[in-house]
């Protein structure tokens, strides 16, 4: 049964999002092991900039360089294998969201059409690829079917900050999503393109509409230690770690899809000494991946 919760934003209810699937949530098997699910789940963030309460530090950076790869529509298949080894285990890379929105021009055309054409509803990004991903074979097929924009009047009318009247709205179209390891990090990369997009285009954040055929949570998570503290870490969150979990912009105003693209490309070189993103937010991933790189010479367990 279709239900809609309406949050402001992954940090202050993702905690509850997850107690909310595992107490209402119906048993049944499937290809990954068995699970609990609702089905066609709407969840609305009305202020949709801060990230959900952190699992790991790691986990955390996973989401913004998908949303970096996402954004410039590119597929850095090594630097993820280098940086993240134990992602082999669960992808083979085929179905990455950068491989499918650089596809034919997709987001720099999606970007272009919210800039010349505001009231726009063709601003959609396919994910899926009906060709690829329609035989139902691989190891990994996108969770993600397609993401559409919105440029819309301010409910709010002009901001004071952005002197905008306008605002982007985003709507996530899932076919599953697990809601302990894919809406972490789905919602960091999702907003950090919609905060990109918003900002480029000189408009203040809308609504992040999520909506997911099939919102489930596996019974080997619940019945894993490590996963149920990493959890109650995040239940126990308090506000005054909201700041840190704030996601900005990769983008200033005016900025086209190349400026963008370049931006991101330089965070991704994050070795490259030369060249520095011209971007807050830029700089912070960037030195995150160096953390990372440190953490996986060294040997160091996931944190």
């Amino acid at each position: 049964m279709a239900e809609h919760l309406k949050y402001s934003s992954p940090y202050a209810h993702y905690g509850y999002l997850i107690y909310h699937v595992v107490s209402e949530g119906r048993k049944l098997s499937s290809r990954a092991g068995d699970m609990v699910e609702l089905e066609d789940m709407m969840i609305s963030y009305s202020s949709p900039r801060h990230m959900p309460p952190q699992r790991s530090r790691t986990a955390d950076l996973i989401g913004l360089i998908e949303g970096v790869q996402l954004i410039a529509g590119v597929s850095e298949d090594a630097l993820m294998m280098r940086l993240f080894p134990k992602m082999l285990e669960f992808t083979d890379f085929e179905s990455s969201y950068g491989k499918r929105s650089g596809a034919h021009g997709q987001i720099a055309n999606v970007l272009s059409q919210l800039e010349t054409n505001p009231d726009t509803r063709r601003a959609v990004l396919s994910i899926w690829d009906s060709e690829l991903d329609s035989t139902g074979e691989g190891a990994d097929r996108p969770c993600t079917l397609s993401i559409g924009f919105r440029r819309r009047p301010s409910p709010l009318g002009v901001d004071g900050v952005t002197g905008s009247d306008e605002v982007l709205n985003m709507t996530v179209t899932m076919r599953s999503n697990d809601v302990v390891r894919g809406v972490y990090g789905d919602s960091i990369q999702f907003m950090l393109l919609l905060n990109t997009f918003a900002a480029a285009l000189g408009v203040n954040v809308g609504t992040y509409v999520h909506h997911a055929q099939s919102l489930h949570v596996y019974q080997s998570d619940m019945d894993d230690d490590t996963v149920l503290k990493s959890i109650q870490k995040m239940a126990n969150h308090m506000p005054t770690e909201l700041k840190s979990r704030t996601i900005k912009p990769l983008a200033f105003p005016g900025w086209n899809h190349e400026q963008i693209k370049e931006e991101c490309l330089t965070i991704l070189d994050f070795e490259n000494e030369r060249v520095r993103p011209k971007t807050e937010f830029g700089n912070h991933i960037r030195n995150e991946m160096k953390w990372r790189l440190a953490q996986v010479t060294k040997n160091i367990p996931a944190s």
